[in-house]
């Protein structure tokens, strides 16, 4: 006869079936274990009549949940399945399907589902993309979702996706990554090696990646009208079409990081080399134009680039007694950039733009947070940053800009959770002095954030947040040299722009009925106020346009509501998901153009054995640029097939992209104003049909801890970026 045990697991997805027709006694309780078997040295036939009545019981499966939400935050369990199944923190984030969050199949960005930035942790501590790229999935226990999470690790975040790994007690392992993209012609490797010794972990990484087409370009209809001396307006129509391209790049970058961790005290300390070159980004066409005098003729762009930079950034968080904690995150970049472009027509005069930019960046934020009883906490936050950007300017303009900012922001929060109710309000000021060239401008505004949830049981929850607050203005649109972009067509900053405010507020439901659903609904707004956009002007005393920035302008305002539902029958093998977004955007002044836009995303996962495949479709996606700009932009819509194959070390992964579209159009931008109307195709690879092949492999040693508590990864590199006017 058999032996069997009726246990409760409560920690992973364990189910525990008693077969039907198993007779067992009456008299046995829930959570009993129950014997009836022969045993050791024990002969069946010596055992008297059993006199004990029986019945018996039908299947029963206990089934520990996978999901839970709370008043702090969502938990989430990924399977082994998917573990198995993924090649980089996003993609095992795409299979989890989490509410909260969109990551479309193929996508390595993580956003909500309303579309804000979501801040990505790995064990507290902030990961970089080359970190979730090379991330070994089968280590990951569980993925936590937080929204304005009071824990001082978190660095004030809104939106937080936090990974709790494995650690290993000792040893690591070596990580490789290829992909290559046939038809588009690019790929990359990348290397990661890991050693553990206790609570000591360092990391050494090197990335390669590669770009070789000839079908990037972009074919345009501009439209001036110039007023002329009559009074009268003077329409002119300029079509320029591509009929050869070149575009090459390169990148590559090295990373060292150590970090050590206890219950206490956390250091990382990241150094990342950087070096990305675009030798070629060409093209060549056809200028033909209606109206104003000029002739048709064929012209010539000529442009290339080289960026350099190395990054350091730290992270130390600091716990003080059982209340008090303390996180410190300093950051240091430098930055070269040189970019050049020639642009040739024939009949004029070349338009050579040429710059070379050094800058430098230093920042630290400071985060104290003290826990009181009774569910209240209270947090205090200061961020300071220097940038100094030295930009000079050759060839048809000649020009050298200096511009040196420095920021801080501070902050007071406190947070109250009791039940399934948590609130937090925060209350800070932003504080900016800017020197453009021996002109200064001070900027200080308030902000504050408000956020509410409430989770009555751990299936469902309510949020709502509201944020508001002031922002500087880049400095390199603050320059005021004319850059001439063609025979018809000038650029400046300007030097007197001022801060704007805006304001963001959304809610959301999610409701998780068991582990085979998953539903999110949610609605979300963006506004901006004294915003500065782009105009187009005529020049004085001469034939031409200037793009021009003005403040304040018409308002800004984007809004949008959504559903999310995921659907995995058959104990997880299958696994459905789709989402649908109406969006609203309100472009005021000088474009006065209103859009609305339903979009969305349908994906299908099928996992047998060792095995995986994958329908995933996005339609198409219509954005503008950012709130300066008038440029609408429509993409395509999307299409792949994937089938991969993983066994703990090895994953293999094959993905038919738009297989059955071969043209290079990739997306269509317009926009229209006053003066100056565009139209213009792009073209590239992203849409094309692309067949993509990726491998990883995994090399592992040592010893891994049986802890669900452990810590892995680091910090995201300090922001960088140049002074070139653009």
């Amino acid at each position: 006869m058999k032996r069997f045990k009726v246990m409760v697991i409560a920690a992973v997805t364990v189910a525990v079936t008693a077969s039907a027709g198993t007779i067992i006694p009456k008299t046995a309780m829930y959570g009993d274990s129950v014997e009836n078997a022969d045993s050791a040295g024990v002969m069946a036939d010596s055992i008297e009549a059993d006199t004990t009545e029986y019945e018996t019981l039908n299947a029963v499966t206990v089934e520990a949940s996978m999901q839970h939400t709370g008043a702090e935050k969502s938990v989430y369990i990924p399977t082994k399945r998917q573990r198995n199944a993924s090649q980089s923190a996003t993609d095992l984030l795409s299979r989890m399907d989490i509410p909260q969050i969109s990551v479309p199949f193929g996508s390595t960005s993580v956003k909500t589902v309303s579309g804000q930035a979501v801040a990505v942790f790995i064990d507290y501590v902030p990961a970089t993309e080359d970190e979730l790229a090379m991330m070994r999935t089968s280590d990951v226990l569980r993925v936590e979702y937080l929204q304005s999470p009071t824990d001082t690790r978190f660095g004030g975040k809104t939106n937080v996706i936090n990974f709790v790994m494995r650690k290993y007690e000792y040893g690591g392992y070596v990580r490789t990554r290829l992909y290559e993209n046939f038809l588009a012609n690019s790929g990359q490797a990348q290397v990661n090696g890991r050693f553990n010794y206790r609570r000591m972990t360092f990391d050494v990484m090197g990335y390669g990646y590669y770009c070789a087409n000839d079908h990037t370009g972009t074919a345009q209809t501009e439209t001036f009208r110039l007023p002329d001396e009559t009074g009268g307006i003077n329409t002119i129509e300029r079509q320029s079409t591509s009929t050869g391209a070149k575009f090459r790049r390169n990148d590559y970058s090295a990373s060292f990081r150590a970090r050590y961790i206890s219950d206490k005290f956390t250091a990382n300390n990241t150094l990342v080399f950087r070096n990305t070159r675009i030798p070629h980004k060409d093209s060549h066409g056809a200028v033909t134009y209606s109206g104003g005098g000029y002739d048709d003729s064929e012209y010539t762009t000529v442009n290339d680039s080289r960026r350099q930079n190395v990054t350091y950034t730290g992270y130390y968080y600091i716990g003080i007694g059982d209340s008090n904690s303390l996180t410190i995150q300093p950051a240091y970049a430098y930055n070269h950039t040189t970019q050049g472009s020639i642009y040739t027509e024939a009949g004029l005069t070349p338009i050579v733009n040429d710059a070379g930019d050094n800058s430098t960046l230093a920042n630290t934020s400071i985060e104290y947070g003290h826990t009181f009883g009774g569910g209240h906490s209270f947090t205090l936050y200061g961020y300071g940053e220097y940038e100094h950007n030295r930009t000079r300017y050759t060839g048809t303009t000649e020009a050298l800009d200096r511009t040196s900012s420095y920021t801080g922001n501070f902050d007071a929060g406190y947070s109250f959770t009791r039940g399934g109710f948590s609130s937090t309000v925060r209350f800070g000021w932003s504080l900016s002095h800017i020197d453009y060239n021996g002109v200064t401008n001070d900027f200080n505004s308030p902000f504050a954030d408000l956020f509410l949830q409430y989770s009555p049981n751990s299936k469902n929850s309510a949020s709502a947040y509201m944020h508001t607050a002031g922002w500087p203005i880049s400095s390199n649109y603050k320059s005021d040299r004319m850059i001439q972009e063609s025979p018809l067509l000038w650029r400046t900053g300007n030097p007197s722009l001022t801060a704007y405010r805006s304001w963001d507020f959304g809610v959301q439901y999610v409701y998780m009925p068991s582990n085979a659903w998953r539903f999110s609904g949610y609605a979300y707004g963006w506004l901006v106020g004294n915003r500065a956009a782009f105009d187009y002007q005529p020049m004085a005393q001469q034939q031409a346009l200037v793009r021009n920035i003005i403040q304040p302008a018409g308002g800004f305002g984007r809004y949008n509501v959504g559903l999310n539902v995921n659907w995995r029958p058959l104990g997880g093998k299958f696994n459905i998901t789709g989402s649908l977004t109406e969006t609203f955007t309100h472009n005021g002044r000088p474009y006065n153009l209103d859009k609305s836009v339903l979009s969305g995303y349908v994906q299908a996962m099928y996992y047998v054995g060792n095995f995986n495949f994958v329908v995933a479709y996005v339609s198409r996606m219509y954005s503008f640029d950012d709130s300066m700009s008038g440029f609408y932009t429509r993409d395509k819509d999307a299409f792949a097939l994937a089938a991969g194959w993983g066994n703990g070390s090895w994953n293999v992964n094959l993905q038919l992209q738009n297989m059955f579209r071969w043209h290079w159009r990739t997306s269509t931008t317009e926009m229209a104003s006053t003066y100056y109307d565009v139209t213009r195709q792009n073209y590239g690879v992203d849409n094309h049909a692309l067949i993509q092949a990726k491998v990883t492999y995994t090399f592992s040693f040592g010893k891994k801890s049986k802890s669900d508590t452990d810590a892995d990864l680091s910090p995201d590199a300090a922001r960088t970026a140049s002074g070139i006017l653009h």
